[in-house]
């Protein structure tokens, strides 16, 4: 399968929540999130969307359809993202959490933002031997929503930054679609296990977004002001 990425990037305007403590706020957060966020969707497309894998997993199958037991088994191999439909942060997601330690009145601010992309088109090289007969198929597989949270959590005395990024994957209804379809493949597809790209996704954000967005983080864009008392 060919690599093919359709990626629009909309930023929503959000609305803006501030959580202050002692009168301590950032300047212009919201617009800093935002950029980190753009600087870190452009390096990840210098370093590729369909770089994005994931790594082989099988299912075993067995049924009974009409008095016929059905038993075999279904590898998904080459998984990878093909398609992209677009990319957004979402409203409310961009804001400011401070924290304050009462005895030493040390404080860190941690700024949070959420990216989001619709429409995830996985694509797979599937091996399944169904009753001893061997088929292979190519399938895709659309994640309707993708979340991606972002946390940038400084700490004020020692001015030491942390970055975070976590992945969610929502349940899913839709099914794998196979080329070609037969008998088989509409058994297979009833069969698909969406969560089972789970770990998959949780690990672009630990493995690939975290170090892209910390680099961005620290060589790419300054971090707000402090504001106090205003």
């Amino acid at each position: 399968m060919n690599c093919i990425i359709v990626l629009l990037l909309f930023v929503q305007s959000a609305v803006v929540y501030t959580q202050t403590t002692r009168r301590a706020s950032l300047l212009e957060y919201r617009a800093y999130m935002i950029n980190v966020i753009e600087k870190t969707v452009q390096d990840i497309e210098d370093f590729q969307w369909c770089n994005l894998k994931v790594p082989d997993f099988t299912q075993d199958l067995e049924y009974n359809i009409f008095g016929r037991n059905i038993r075999g088994t279904v590898t998904y191999k080459n998984g990878y993202v093909v398609t992209i439909q677009h990319l957004d942060v979402t409203q409310a997601s961009v804001q400011q959490v401070w924290q304050w330690r009462t005895v030493d009145r040390v404080g860190q601010v941690d700024v949070r933002g959420q990216m989001r992309l619709h429409d995830v088109v996985l694509g797979f090289d599937v091996e399944a031997v169904i009753d001893d007969r061997e088929r292979r198929y190519s399938s895709t597989f659309t994640h309707r929503l993708l979340s991606f949270d972002f946390s940038i959590l400084k700490h004020m005395p020692t001015q030491n930054i942390t970055v975070t990024v976590r992945g969610t994957q929502p349940r899913s209804n839709n099914r794998m679609s196979y080329m070609p379809t037969d008998d088989d493949s509409d058994l297979l597809g009833a069969s698909f296990d969406p969560d089972s790209t789970r770990p998959a996704v949780l690990s672009w954000a630990s493995d690939i977004f975290t170090p892209i967005a910390r680099n961005v983080v620290t060589t790419k864009v300054d971090f707000p002001e402090v504001c106090y008392n205003c």
